[in-house]
């Protein structure tokens, strides 16, 4: 069996790509092929029709193939070729893909007039009509069964499938696929990373395509959290590099001249197009011709590069017997910076600085403390309170187990009392920690179920209510399962997760990576900012260094709970 001799390959605005012919299996390509920031190559993967000497499981491997290259071919689909006119009909392709590690394909018996195929393997993620790429908790085994009927002209055909949605293995998802990294806009303008994954296509390059992904709106992951400057039907025509500049050719019927918030604009493409432009100016027209009649839109670096980036190395803050101290400089020695009180208070543990630095914020056995002005003021009454957190609104956050609800409190608003922010599809499960992403609209809980089984998870702070969970990983109830601890966010993209044994790092779009640190016992919390990790224990602070190794921090006396922070971030 061979793959197709000849396939042509059009690409347009100065992109090209190399043609991967299919055969009955997908054949690997060289990843060095893989395509540049504005128009360079791409592998696109040509299938090859189905062929009447091909055995039932060639055939079905073949119709894999096909499924592949379903997305880059237009309404002749080479996979209608491989099935029965009724299979086309019962099949539903409109739903999630299915990404598995490997695929294995089994033919049940001597072929004859209908011949039954088994596919199997491990789904490890879906991908969503909407760019996100969601994997799974653990590999989910997949097994299904092909049937294929026996035709005089065709050979075996497809005649039905106990599956709905396209198949894909990860090899093809890694070629055919490119991660983009979008960005919407919050309540404040600010902008707010949506992660998901961009097919490519033979008529665009990439910064085409990641702009016309952004003109549709956020993923579910950011639904009713964010909004877009973007006018509504906004197409996108060309991006193409004209000298020092990147021009961005927007189509619409809209009038530029009253888009509302051109400012926001500016953001959301240059932050979008960050990694394709390297630092150029961007220049945006309306069908081609000046955005604003005379003139273009024009975004300069400025206009898109944090405006306040992390700092090298942060100052850290420990939390010991009812005293906070502080660094004066990072790794350097420690000094008071709020004294232990007249009255010791053993129970404060899990601090929460504030972005200014004003105010901490400590959790004890009989509600959530705050240390301001000198003084330390119960802010919010109450038992059993989840460990504080400060979003960088300046808003203090923390959740009650017995009325299964966040509580915020607002201190510039006047009120004594916290409110209530209901997480409705958290249903069933209790939040033990909760901690806020740099960007204010993102929120890291660990949460348990009924089952004592427990997760990460990560949501969005809503209108009215926190929402859009999705577990990230995944601890199940057994005899001998670690325990989750704590959780930090290490930056925008990725999470921190301390367990009773080792620290988990964990990507909001691919899951768990790694794990860092070696063996950890007796850990109690973990905090991470400006570069630097620090793991609290019940005896003494730890420091995970440049070689991902935790060594004690040596200024930190050992013998009593030690429980660190730092700064919460700004937006």
């Amino acid at each position: 069996m061979t793959a197709v001799a000849l396939a042509v390959c059009v690409a347009v605005g100065g992109a090209g790509c190399s043609v991967i012919p299919l055969s009955s299996a997908p054949i690997a390509p060289d990843a060095a092929d893989a395509g540049a920031a504005l128009g360079g190559s791409f592998q696109r993967l040509v299938p090859t029709k189905p062929r009447p000497e091909w055995r039932p499981d060639q055939v079905v491997m073949g119709m894999q193939a096909a499924m592949a290259a379903y997305a880059d071919e237009g309404q002749d689909k080479t996979l209608w070729r491989y099935l029965t006119p009724q299979a086309r009909k019962d099949w539903n392709p409109h739903v999630p893909v299915s990404v598995l590690d490997q695929l294995e394909v089994k033919l049940s018996g001597p072929p004859d007039a209908e011949a039954r195929v088994q596919i199997s393997g491990n789904i490890i993620a879906e991908i969503r009509a909407d760019g996100r790429y969601v994997p799974m908790t653990a590999p989910s085994p997949f097994s299904r069964w092909v049937t294929l009927d026996k035709t005089r002209d065709q050979g075996y055909v497809v005649s039905g499938l106990s599956f709905d949605g396209l198949l894909l293995t990860a090899a093809d998802v890694e070629r055919s696929y490119e991660d983009a990294k979008l960005y919407y806009l919050d309540n404040n303008d600010n902008p707010v990373l949506d992660l998901v994954k961009i097919r490519r296509k033979p008529t665009e390059n990439l910064a085409e395509g990641i702009v016309a992904r952004l003109a549709q709106g956020p993923s579910e992951a950011l639904r009713d959290a964010v909004h877009s400057a973007l006018p509504p039907g906004t197409r996108v025509l060309s991006v193409q590099k004209r000298g020092e500049a990147v021009v961005v050719d927007l189509g619409g019927a809209f009038d530029p001249d009253r888009i509302g918030n051109p400012e926001g604009l500016k953001v959301q493409l240059g932050a979008s197009l960050r990694n394709q432009v390297n630092g150029r100016v961007i220049e945006v027209l309306h069908d081609g011709e000046p955005f604003y009649g005379t003139s273009p839109l024009t975004i300069s670096p400025s206009d898109y590069q944090p405006s306040q980036p992390q700092p090298l190395l942060a100052n850290a803050y420990v939390l010991r017997d009812g005293a906070v101290l502080r660094e004066q400089e990072p790794r350097k020695e420690f000094s008071d910076w709020v004294p232990r009180g007249m009255q010791p208070r053993p129970d404060f543990k899990d601090p929460a600085v504030s972005a200014d630095g004003a105010r901490i914020a400590v959790s004890g056995s009989d509600g959530i403390w705050v240390h301001q002005d000198s003084q330390w003021r119960l802010w919010i009454r109450g038992t059993g309170l989840v460990s504080p957190a400060w979003r960088p609104d300046g808003t203090l956050w923390t959740y009650d187990p017995a009325r299964q609800t966040f509580l915020r409190f607002d201190p510039q608003g006047g009120g004594q009392q916290p409110t209530q922010i209901p997480a409705p599809t958290l249903t069933g499960e209790t939040v033990e920690r909760i901690k806020f992403a740099r960007d204010g609209v993102r929120l890291a809980i660990i949460a348990r179920d009924a089952g004592q089984g427990q997760s990460v998870q990560v949501g969005t702070i809503l209108p009215g209510q926190v929402g859009n969970f999705r577990k990230l990983l995944e601890a199940k109830a057994s005899k001998d399962r670690e325990e989750i601890v704590d959780v930090a966010w290490e930056n925008v993209e990725q999470l921190l997760v301390l367990t009773d044994q080792a620290i988990t790092r964990v990507h909001l779009v691919t899951g768990p990576m790694q794990n860092v640190g070696g063996t950890i016992k007796d850990a109690n919390s973990i905090a991470s900012f400006g570069g630097r990790t620090l793991v609290g224990t019940d005896t003494r602070v730890l420091e995970l260094d440049s070689t991902q190794k935790l060594e004690p921090l040596g200024n930190i006396k050992e013998g009593l709970p030690a429980y660190p922070a730092f700064l919460s971030e700004r937006p």
